[in-house]
């Protein structure tokens, strides 16, 4: 609600399911602008659903490297 009167009510009105979180993309959500006096704006709100950063394990590949022990040691 930053510049904007204060009293103001911003309210998250888009339709169910127009966002897809689990696929990376640009997207367009709304939301209603309530005004102290009771008027309303509706605004387009640019959703960016960026790839999801991989974990380590995802990023390493470690490989063991086999080792030779003497018997007692």
């Amino acid at each position: 609600t930053k510049g904007l009167p204060e009293g103001t009510t911003v309210k998250d009105v888009t339709p169910e399911g127009s966002i897809d979180t689990d696929k990376p993309g640009e997207y367009t959500g709304k939301v209603e602008v309530t005004y102290p006096d009771g008027s309303k704006d509706t605004v387009d709100v640019p959703v960016t659903v960026t790839e999801k950063a991989k974990t380590q394990a995802e990023q390493n590949d470690p490989t063991a490297t086999p080792e030779v022990v003497e018997q007692g040691g």
